[in-house]
């Protein structure tokens, strides 16, 4: 029985001086060039994609989402001049379908522009303060985004739903949103006389920046100025599939990935926080 003993010890012994040669031999290329394959097994549901912008829709509450997005209407926000409500903000932020996750919000005015109303600009911003609804020869509607009135009232709501919002660890992005259709910053199917300027944007950019010191910010264009190179905000892609928007975008965020150095000639020089795919069309 000694024996056994010592040589099962002699033999462990000896594997272990082979397992920390190995272990000291460098990595040789095949090595760390290694492809692994991994086969999901079949799912009744959606997989969890954390963080990463899987959501179930306004409403749904589904457990595989752990994002939660949603608009906030600038109208219901500020019902009349300087009043604004946040219990309409509590209600978007315990909807079912942002509750007990990781919540986002966008603030706009504009939908789209199907109507001469605007479907979230205040009333009173164009009645009372005289921001103008414009249409094009395509028959759509926008809002005036680079009057200064406009610029004015869209800072005071956003520095409001900073004081009230920075500090609340339910959200955890704001999207810059107010300016453009659905808060996205352009205006699609409108000729250049619709575009939204650069001093708009920097200023709607500025104050977001300054006001929200410790929510993540998160704007809709990575190659687009300001938005190119201000840095410090993350980025959301509202498209899902194979459109060419959206291969531009992917484009963006693979060669900062792989170290492009164009990119870094271009002065993007972001730290991305997320790439949200929230909306699907």
């Amino acid at each position: 029985m000694m024996r056994i003993l010592i040589y099962l010890t002699f033999l462990l012994f000896l594997f272990s001086l082979n397992a920390c040669k190995k272990t000291d031999e460098p990595f040789s290329e095949q090595t760390t060039s290694k492809i692994v394959e991994y086969a999901y097994p079949k799912n009744d549901g959606p997989y969890k994609n954390p963080l990463k912008g899987w959501n179930t829709g306004w409403w749904k509450d589904y457990d595989y989402a752990s994002v939660g997005f949603q608009y906030i209407k600038w109208k219901d926000f500020e019902p009349t001049n300087g009043n604004f409500n946040y219990d309409y903000i509590e209600e978007v932020i315990n909807r079912p379908g942002s509750t007990g996750r990781h919540t986002i919000l966008r603030l706009y005015a504009d939908w789209y522009g199907e109507n001469e109303v605007s479907d979230g600009g205040p009333g009173w911003l164009y009645n009372e303060i005289g921001v103008e609804r414009l249409r094009d020869e395509n028959g759509k509607y926008i809002t005036n985004f680079n009057n200064e009135k406009f610029i004015s009232e869209a800072q005071e709501a956003i520095k409001a739903l900073s004081i009230k919002y920075d500090s609340d660890p339910r959200i955890y992005a704001f999207q810059l949103g107010v300016i453009g259709y659905w808060g996205e910053w352009h205006s699609y199917g409108y000729s250049q006389d619709f575009y939204l300027t650069n001093e708009t944007k920097n200023k709607i950019l500025d104050i977001y920046k300054d006001n929200f010191n410790n929510k993540k910010l998160m704007g809709r264009y990575p190659w687009i100025e300001p938005l190119k190179s201000t840095g410090n905000i993350g980025f959301h892609n509202d498209y899902f599939g194979p459109v060419p928007h959206s291969d531009e975008f992917d484009e963006v965020f693979l060669r900062l990935t792989n170290g492009s150095k164009d990119l870094l000639e271009e002065n993007i020089h972001h730290r991305f926080l997320k790439m949200n795919l929230i909306r699907f069309i």
